[in-house]
């Protein structure tokens, strides 16, 4: 007997195993009048044999149940397209997919969304790439303002088992460290 496939749970079994490179935090305008919402932005990587590879990019924001700020954190994601993203890019990007991670599991009061980039080249070219290319284009594109990228340590760029220590020092670290757990099987 054949076993039906499950995308969901096939994707799910991807994103568990992902091999986490970074993570920022970012802010973007939340209302009309200008307040600033913090979310936080989970860098992965996946290599292939000639050098080249994907980033997987997830976005993460504490929603609650504020559907105006769902809803704007969602139009603002909406200019992120190949073209967008390839005009700052150019030939570097070879592919570009949307992943609507909050419809394949629902959780609620969090807004997810996620891409994924391909690049010719992107072992040991990762940091130039990240700090000098990728962030500066999302910011643009975007009009997110991000913080300094936090590089994952070398030893935890394999699935992680025990949390970090000192992961908790930020308010929301916790949080989204939960949340972490929650969608990528930590």
């Amino acid at each position: 007997m054949i076993e039906e496939f499950d995308p969901k749970k096939s994707y799910m079994s991807i994103k568990a195993h992902e091999k986490m490179l970074a993570f920022t935090g970012f802010l973007f305008q939340a209302d009309e009048e200008g307040a600033a919402k913090e979310g936080v932005l989970k860098i992965s990587a996946n290599y292939k044999p000639y050098g080249g590879g994907q980033l997987t990019l997830t976005f993460v924001v504490d929603a609650g149940v504020q559907t105006a700020l769902k809803d704007r954190f969602e139009r603002a994601f909406s200019a992120l397209t190949p073209e967008s993203l390839g005009s700052f890019l150019g030939q570097e990007m070879t592919a570009f997919a949307k992943v609507p991670l909050d419809k394949i599991v629902q959780i609620e009061g969090w807004d997810i969304e996620e891409v994924s980039v391909h690049f010719r080249r992107l072992r040991d070219y990762e940091k130039t790439l990240l700090e000098q290319k990728l962030i500066p284009a999302l910011e643009k594109i975007l009009a997110f303002k991000f913080q300094p990228i936090e590089w994952w340590p070398l030893e935890l760029k394999e699935p992680m088992t025990p949390p970090l220590p000192g992961w908790t020092d930020h308010p929301n670290m916790g949080t989204f460290k939960s949340l972490f757990r929650k969608l990528f099987d930590w």
